[in-house]
């Protein structure tokens, strides 16, 4: 028995459009957080060589705000560490939860993904 295209399509009917359609979305939020990842992880690397050398020199505002000027997820858990006052943990307290809003962003459309 020989099936042509037609009458694949016609066969699979609506539930073929549907499949179609998801898997055309999971390679567009497949793309689209390959993309995230990839230049969050190189502006990440600019940050931290940029930033380092600020607080090594004793500078933290100086290093806070090229953390602040930049939207990189990595500038934004360190300039939670810079400016959080106190003592060493309420420091890590801080940076624990710019962590913690960061890694919402990675997960952003993942669960999508699994699900379809």
């Amino acid at each position: 028995m020989h099936f042509g295209f037609k009458e694949l399509l016609t066969a699979g009917g609506p539930i073929l459009f549907a499949l179609a359609a998801l898997s055309v979305y999971s390679i567009a939020v497949i793309l689209e957080r390959w993309s995230y990842f990839r230049k969050t992880t190189a502006e990440a690397d600019a940050i931290v060589k940029k930033v380092m050398p600020l607080v090594r020199a004793g500078d933290p505002d100086k290093a806070a705000l090229a953390c602040k000027n930049s939207s990189n997820p990595a500038a934004k858990i360190l300039e939670a560490a810079l400016q959080a006052g106190g003592s060493r943990g309420e420091r890590t307290e801080f940076a624990a939860s710019a962590v913690e809003y960061n890694t919402s962003l990675f997960r952003r459309r993942l669960t999508v993904l699994a699900t379809i």
